[in-house]
């Protein structure tokens, strides 16, 4: 009970960030003149995480519907020009998966989707939502031992692909994605495959005004808070993990924390690089039972981060310098999402996964600050 508890604030603060990120872009981009309503229909396949999953996720069919609202980033900021004027958006969903194993998907989520082309009417492009997902079954040893899958019906949400999009009337854009989405909750509650989903939707989105040309022309500037040139910052940051032992399945609270140099070379984009200090709970049984030894690990990290405006999407690729428990690799990578805030920008809160080709350690938590700019 106490576990599902922390779950069900965890995606408290999910929702909440999902709701705040876009919400705060859709007022500074006139919604009533850019803001739209979506609907769309999706059907595609459930896709094994490996081979041996075959049999009992192969060939499985999913179909579903979704609404959303949204707008697109129009605006004299630099970055909303640089990203071709994206679409912000929120999104709620179903899926009818058609296993009983996993059960249906409901869904919630922010939308981001960058045109990379577009003309007069017709537009191509590429998507990415963050968000969560709820999933009617899951593992249970008695009722559904097959279920390797799922161990939580709360589970994250990552969605990405292609899409185009056709303008067919004055308020109206016909659209069409083709996506690839995973769900799962970073070691959460075992076990935690996940279930992955290949899928083709298509849909409209209904504008609140009339549509209008977009002027590649206008006068674009730089927010000084937000899109500053050239720029070194030093950075610290602290991330709460709640995870469970893969050999005991046992709840357990970690921790990381890092410290590391951030170059912003362009307003839309930094590298940096840092150290990690790893404290990971769960490990407690590995190689020798109860040593806490192995709970600890010290690792160097390269990172690349894109930027639109507060939001931005951050990777990292690191390489263990000492560790109490030895991974079958010793690299790991992490993918988050991350909302800046404050004075000149200089705190930030997000969430991320790291994993271990592709293997989910643990799901972060993470509230950063920039101690030194220049």
């Amino acid at each position: 009970m106490r576990g599902s508890c922390l779950i069900f604030k965890i995606v408290v603060l999910l929702f909440t960030a999902a709701v705040l990120i876009p919400a705060k872009s859709l007022s500074q981009s006139r919604f009533r003149d850019w803001g739209y309503v979506s609907f769309g229909i999706d059907g595609g396949m459930v896709i094994p995480n490996e081979p041996s999953d075959s049999p009992v996720l192969g060939d499985v069919g999913v179909a579903g519907f979704n609404v959303g609202v949204g707008a697109r980033m129009v605006g004299t900021e630099y970055w909303k020009n640089y990203w071709n004027n994206p679409y912000f958006g929120i999104k709620m969903g179903y899926e009818h998966i058609t296993s009983t194993l996993v059960g249906e998907r409901f869904s919630l989520g922010a939308s981001l989707e960058m045109p990379f082309f577009r003309s007069a009417r017709r537009g191509l492009g590429a998507f990415f939502d963050f968000g969560f997902s709820y999933l009617t079954n899951t593992y249970d040893s008695v009722s559904n031992p097959d279920n390797l899958f799922i161990g939580s019906h709360l589970n994250a949400l990552i969605s990405l692909g292609f899409c185009a999009n056709w303008q067919v009337g004055k308020r109206t854009t016909l659209y069409s994605q083709l996506a690839f989405s995973h769900s799962s909750n970073g070691t959460v509650q075992l076990p935690n495959k996940g279930i992955n989903i290949a899928r083709l939707e298509v849909g409209a989105k209904v504008n609140f005004a009339e549509l209008r040309h977009l002027l590649p022309c206008c006068t674009v500037g730089y927010d000084d808070t937000v899109e500053n040139g050239t720029k070194n910052r030093l950075f610290i940051n602290v991330s709460p993990v709640y995870n469970s032992s893969r050999k005991t399945w046992e709840h357990y609270f970690s921790a990381s924390a890092s410290i590391g140099y951030r170059r912003k070379f362009h307003p839309c984009f930094a590298y940096g690089a840092g150290v990690d200090f790893m404290y990971d709970a769960s490990l407690e049984q590995a190689h020798e039972p109860h040593s806490i030894t192995n709970d600890f690990a010290v690792s160097g990290y390269g990172l690349l981060e894109a930027y639109w405006g507060r939001f931005s999407l951050r990777g990292a690729v690191g390489y263990y310098a000492w560790r109490g428990c030895d991974f079958t690799m010793p690299f790991y990578e992490r993918i988050g999402v991350y909302y800046s805030f404050g004075n000149r920008m200089r705190q930030y809160v997000g969430a991320s996964i790291k994993a271990h080709a592709a293997h989910a350690q643990f799901l972060e938590w993470t509230y950063g600050i920039e101690i030194f700019n220049w």
